[in-house]
């Protein structure tokens, strides 16, 4: 029931912070909702060149932005990012 009042909250809230969000696939808003959901609407706004790339339709681009290597987390990261990655 919580889990399902955050997931509406945060695709109800998408289209206003994603200004193309109906220009990606239900796969490619997917993979916003569940970056939104692990790292908060905030965190996922952090990904400037994400957002530039998957705005302008370069979704190769995209994907290889939406990596985090950071420090004691790569290896979890690394393995997150091979899941949300080729959905773009």
């Amino acid at each position: 029931m919580l889990l399902e009042m955050r997931l509406r909250r945060i695709q109800y809230r998408m289209p206003m912070v994603v200004p193309y969000w109906y220009d990606l696939s239900p796969k490619q808003q997917e993979v916003l909702i569940s970056m939104a959901y692990n790292l908060g609407i905030r965190g996922k706004l952090g990904f400037d060149d994400m957002h530039t790339a998957a705005s302008h339709k370069d979704y190769e681009t995209a994907a290889c932005q939406c990596s985090i290597p950071y420090g004691q987390y790569k290896l979890v990261m690394s393995q997150a990012n091979g899941h949300t990655s080729w959905l773009f």
